[in-house]
């Protein structure tokens, strides 16, 4: 190849004699003056000198001494290519130095500029000619790029830099420069793009060979374009350059090949940091122990006090978080384009599906209450990735359509590309998931053996048809390498393969939300009841700086408070950032919209009742396709309710009602408390706007599996909950029984869940119904007990608060102390006023109408009992020890208190014919004052707690108790001593029917052991189950005891 020089010798042609002017308007001089445009060259001197075009002087020397005219012509091209790009940099005035990548870019996207020039011309054969030559031209270009590309040494580059810069200055043209940063930030993009139709010839070209070579080094340094970015910096390039390269099937078999594609590391961080999506994936607002990329979100957000928020600064971090939500959306957006044009296409499907099942096996240490957040891939990763997944749903989310059939549990049960099999199932144990899976499996070879008999049988029949022999055909059906063996078991799916693209994409979406959404969701309610510990203290210690009262250890204290508090208050909103997305949250409703009609399916439909045995298919499910569901919702309606809005929520209902009172279909019951938490938080009076309180009216009031199983899959639910298995289910079952109080409330209101209420009490009265009654009671006795013996320790610790001089004189250690415990159980004590205050509300609303449980042997002289304690509490000599200055400041309201106790005892005295409540009430020899009935009407009166109609009816029954009270005193002391084998012998009373248990072979009264077996299903001697219906009369007892009572009564 001749050296050229862009420099003029003395020995330059004469241009004049190879142009004569008579030829400028030709077409070959047309076809020059378009190719110098395009190629930056020329084969005359300038007259000049500029640096643009370059002149071409060794080139112009070779076709003059080979008899040419000194024109540019389609002919050469290739010539002019090589010999321009071969020239050294060096020899190049400072215009016309760049890089060979660029200079044959440029010159594409030139020859398409001419190209669309030359279209405006009226002569169409000149056209035609000119549009030949520039199609040759952008050809050779295209092919000289990918062969540079190939071979970087193949032409010299620009110093200091000759190899490195070719793939990075690829993607510098691949990714679009000068994109706007968001929120005006600075991006550093690169040159000006490639040109139309560049990258579609340069795949065509290559895709046979050479691609691999040409784009393998694109993505390896893509990812790089990421590190440490944050979603406030230039992102938008990048991404769009791998949504723009993915779409070429063949540029996309090259990213799936590529080693970083799914890195060998050791935990699911390093895949996240390694692999060519991770830092793509990793892009979020989320706090992180690695940097979160800059421009910081916080700093630019989010940054200053966050405990004095003025109006205007908190409109501004709205807008921020608006801001922020609508760039997540866009890289959720980028994301999805990229990971739907992998799985479209069968040559990229199965790698793509790798990865996602690759991350989830990779994190499934995400799914610990301690995880370590060094060895599995951070929160914003997981958040982006089940944003894609859910998008990736989309097409498949309607619960109507028969889409949803080709979920099958058998992807689950198999443990398809992730592991499912270590997961707590619905209602079943692993033991009893392992057994069944065995079976399923035995079953479906038993079904493929005798479907090929037949396809064998078939086989012979139709040879035989045809005149074959009947032995060839029958010794190949024999033959094991013609097709499988008879009864080998067929393999299983490996892979996918098998399942339906829809399957796997269902079950992998719920396994990444639960690594991710659950997760994340689960720290955010950590984070806000951590914060909400310490904002107490905060301004105890403020209000303490304030007033003077500081003392120096209180103050580095405060600092202390100040900063932990700012900062939680930021990774708060953060968190609130990205989770309150309405389109996000819609998306994921939707999702779980599916979930819960697939499980229904599964378990047999959404009816009452339900199946007594739950179908295996249902029972073998992670129970964390419930549980994430239900966390979900949670969120939405504290934290993001308008997205409820547009939402189709009837068919979560139905689940959740459905399923609310069904135990043996979900053995978890902190599962069905989950549902009671949301149904209190949709009940209409709690919602905060117009619109979405229609919304839940319509669902509390119109739905007609919630009027028709609502509240007595409540009541059952009240009960159940009684024992959880959890070391804390003493205190869980207050939180649960206040939201069912909460939600019985307001369907107490609807007359259609109150006649249904009615229904289940008469059809349930010895059995749920009264249980629930008796577990009302007891949860009334021990708060209303825990909260009044608590205030007089509150008093004594407000009176030496308010002694100033002996309470400084105290150690700050010792204050500090005293005050956190002030603190704390003043909120007990409000909590426990404002739950035993539902329970007799409850009671209170409820005996106005159903009056016979209360009134059963098992349940009357409890209640009985629990009423007078109260009142005794209320109105008796102690009361003095629970004056208080402020008691609104506990939550104790004691005149409110008194008139539910009182529409209690009225209510239920209302509704007793045989006196069975006033001989209770007299018989209680705890609690029972003659005088507070009289005491407690006055009060009454006086302070007009309750109108006179009711005042009048609880005089009366403090007349009759004290009537049947003497009565009955006259009766036992007639009687004398009873024999001590008429005594019950738990409570030491006669007993009036006596049983015999059948374990222990105890005879006891049958009143005392069915109140007993309300609350303990045991027997109290030997502690062996026990239920009512094991009881044995024993009649020749009480024909003994019935005897004896007729012989004194005489």
């Amino acid at each position: 190849m001749a050296t050229l020089q862009s420099t003029p010798s003395s020995k330059a042609p004469d241009k004049s004699k190879t142009s004569p002017r008579s030829a400028q308007q030709s077409p070959a001089v047309m076809e020059d003056a378009t190719l110098s445009r395009v190629l930056q060259v020329t084969l005359t001197y300038p007259e000049n000198n500029q640096a643009l075009p370059v002149y071409m002087e060794q080139l112009a020397a070779e076709m003059l001494s080979e008899g040419h005219e000194l024109l540019l012509a389609r002919g050469d091209l290739e010539r002019i290519l090589m010999d321009r790009l071969s020239m050294p940099q060096e020899t190049l005035q400072k215009d016309a130095q760049e890089t060979p990548l660029k200079y044959l870019v440029e010159s594409y996207r030139r020859a398409g500029d001419e190209a669309r020039r030359v279209r405006a011309s009226r002569n169409k054969e000149l056209v035609a000619q000119l549009q030949d030559t520039l199609a040759t031209a952008k050809d050779l270009l295209v092919s000289y790029t990918g062969l540079m590309l190939q071979h970087p040494d193949m032409f010299p580059q620009p110093r200091p830099s000759r190899t490195a810069r070719n793939t990075l200055s690829l993607l510098d043209l691949i990714v679009p420069s000068s994109e706007a940063s968001p929120l005006g930030f600075p991006s550093s993009g690169g040159a000006a793009g490639l040109p139309p139709g560049f990258l579609d010839q340069l795949v065509q070209r290559f895709e046979s060979e050479g691609l691999e070579e040409i784009f393998t080094p694109v993505f390896s340094e893509l990812p790089g374009r990421l590190v440490n970015v944050s979603p406030l910096g230039p992102f938008q390039g990048p991404l769009k350059a791998l949504a723009t390269l993915v779409a070429y099937p063949a540029v996309a078999k090259v990213l799936v090949a590529h080693p970083k594609w799914l890195p060998k590391v050791p935990n699911g961080r390093m895949l996240e940091l390694s692999s060519i999506l991770g830092p793509f994936l990793r892009l979020s607002v989320f706090p992180d122990v690695f940097s979160g990329g800059k421009p910081d979100v916080v700093q630019q957000c989010f940054d200053g006090d966050m405990l004095e928020i003025n109006p205007k600064r908190q409109q501004e971090m709205l807008a921020s978080q608006v801001s922020l939500r609508s760039l997540l959306g866009q890289l959720h957006e980028g994301l999805h384009e990229v990971f739907l044009a992998l799985l479209r296409k069968p040559d990229t499907r199965e790698r793509a599906l790798e990865y996602i099942a690759a991350v989830i096996t990779a994190n499934e240490g995400r799914s610990k209450m301690q995880a370590d957040v060094q060895a599995v891939a951070s929160h914003s990763f997981f958040h982006n990735l089940g944003a894609v997944m859910l998008k990736l749903c989309e097409p498949f989310l309607d619960p109507a359509s028969n889409k949803k059939d080709r979920i099958d549990p058998g992807y689950v049960l198999q443990n398809v590309r992730v592991n499912f099999k270590d997961l707590t199932a619905l209602a079943a144990s692993s033991e009893e998931v392992a057994s069944w899976v065995d079976k399923r499996n035995y079953a479906r070879t038993e079904g493929f053996r005798v479907l090929q008999q037949e396809q064998e049988q078939e086989e012979l029949r139709r040879l035989s048809a045809q005149g074959a022999t009947s032995s060839a055909p029958a010794q190949n059906a024999r033959n094991p390498g013609s097709r499988r063996a008879s009864g080998s078991t067929p393999p299983s799916p490996g892979g996918g393969q098998g399942y339906h693209f829809i399957c796997e994409c269902f079950f992998l979406t719920a396994r990444a939300l639960n690594l991710g959404l659950a997760k994340i969701l689960s720290e955010y309610h950590h984070l806000t009841q951590t914060l909400g510990r310490m904002m107490p203290t905060y301004k105890r210690l403020a209000a303490a700086k304030e007033a003077g009262t500081l003392s120096p250890q209180e103050a580095a204290q405060l600092e202390q408070y100040k900063k932990g508090v700012t900062q939680r208050i930021q990774m708060q909103l953060l968190f609130e950032t990205a989770l309150s997305d309405v389109s996000f949250i819609q998306s994921g409703m939707s999702y779980y919209r599916l979930m819960a009609m697939w499980l229904a399916d599964q378990a047999g439909g959404l009816r009452v009742p339900l199946p007594v045995t739950p179908p295996m298919e249902f029972s073998s499910m992670p129970e964390h396709f419930v549980e994430d569901m239900d966390d979900l919702l949670l969120y939405v309606a504290r934290r993001a309710p308008r997205a409820f809005e547009g939402a189709n929520l009837e068919d979560l209902t139905s689940f959740m009602v459905v399923f609310l009172g069904s135990p043996l279909h979900m053995k978890n019951p902190y599962l069905r408390s989950k549902f009671v938490e949301i149904l209190a938080d949709w009940l209409p009076d709690r919602c905060p706007t117009g619109s979405i309180r229609t919304i839940m009216t319509g669902l509390f009031e119109g739905h007609p599996l919630a009027i028709q199983s609502l509240v007595p899959n409540l009541l059952r639910l009240y009960v159940d909950i009684e024992f959880t298995g959890s070391h804390t289910q003493f205190y869980d079952k207050f939180n649960i029984r206040h939201n069912i109080a909460n939600i019985l409330e307001y369907l107490w209101k609807v007359p259609a869940h109150q006649a249904a209420w009615q229904r289940f009490a008469v059809a349930e009265e010895k059995g749920f119904y009264l249980r629930f009654i008796n577990m009302l009671a007891n949860d009334a006795i021990y708060l209303l007990d825990e909260a009044l013996r608590t205030i007089p320790e509150l008093k004594e610790t407000e009176e030496d608060m308010a002694d100033t001089e002996r309470w400084q004189a105290q150690p700050a250690e010792t204050r500090t102390e005293r005050e956190e415990m002030y603190q704390r159980n003043i909120q007990n004590v409000k909590w426990d006023m404002q739950l035993a205050g539902k329970h007799l509300e409850m009671l209170g609303y409820t005996s106005a109408l159903i009056v016979a449980p209360l009134l059963l042997p098992e349940m009357v002289e409890r209640l009985a009992a629990m009423l007078n304690y109260f009142l005794l509490q209320l109105t008796g000599p102690q009361r003095k020890v629970l004056k208080v200055k402020d008691p609104e400041k506990y939550g104790f309201k004691p005149r409110e208190l008194l008139g539910q106790i009182v529409d209690i005892y009225v209510n239920i005295f209302r509704g007793d014919r045989d006196d069975a409540f006033a001989s209770a009430v007299g018989a209680d020899e705890r609690s029972y004052r003659e005088e507070a009935f009289p005491e407690t009407a006055d009060l009454l009166r006086t302070h007009m707690l309750r109108p006179e109609p009711t005042v009048r009816s609880f005089a009366e029954l403090g007349e009759k108790v004290r009537g049947l009270r003497s009565e009955a005193m006259d009766i036992e002391g007639a009687l004398g001593e009873i024999p001590d084998e008429f005594l019950d012998p738990i409570m030491g009373t006669l007993m009036k029917d006596p049983v015999i248990l059948p374990s222990s072979q105890t005879v006891v009264d049958r009143a005392v052991i069915l109140r007993h077996l309300l609350s303990d299903q045991k027997d109290p001697f030997n502690r062996s189950f026990l239920k009512a219906e094991m009881l044995q009369p024993d009649t020749e007892l009480k024909a003994k005891i019935d005897a004896f009572l007729a012989e004194h009564r005489q």
